[in-house]
């Protein structure tokens, strides 16, 4: 059997018919659950999981639950 070769758009497409969701936006959303869970299982300041996590600043980290649910992280 052949490989099946799609153009990244037709890929990211079907992701997105897939999970609901555009790749990045998954990205996005896998990364903010994995942070919001280290600082409620050891001390870490919030900094140190965003720059952890690959999100710019503290405040970057702290914006993001507002596309999911309307509201920023308090």
């Amino acid at each position: 059997m052949d490989g099946v070769e799609y153009s990244q758009l037709h890929a990211a497409r079907l992701f997105k018919e897939t999970i609901g969701k555009t790749p990045i936006e998954y990205i996005r959303a896998l990364r903010l659950t994995e942070a919001a869970l280290v600082p409620r299982d050891n001390d870490e300041r919030i900094i140190d999981v965003a720059l952890d996590f690959v999100f710019d600043s503290h405040e970057g980290l702290m914006l993001i639950p507002r596309q999911f649910s309307g509201s920023s992280a308090r």
